[in-house]
């Protein structure tokens, strides 16, 4: 699981929230801010807010791939994952 780095909770409580179903998970921060926040915008030209979103999206997507899709296992039952 991909929390937002910045989001406002220690990494212990949010696994313990993640687990009460019995379940253990793997749990990341991801980035910080996938878009650009307003104030900061308006002294970016656009061509430098689509830079910075691309950026963020994509080092979203990357450590999406790098953590894969699941065990093989599931893969090969055909079981959702």
């Amino acid at each position: 699981m991909i929390i937002p780095g910045m989001v406002l909770a220690h990494d212990e409580e949010i696994r313990r929230a993640l687990r009460r179903d019995g379940e253990s998970r793997l749990v990341f921060r991801g980035p910080d801010n996938l878009t650009v926040e307003s104030e900061r915008s308006i002294y970016m030209t656009p061509r430098q807010v689509l830079d910075r979103e691309i950026e963020a999206f994509s080092g979203l997507i990357r450590e999406i791939n790098d953590l894969g899709t699941g065990p093989l296992e599931s893969l090969q039952t055909g079981e959702r994952i």
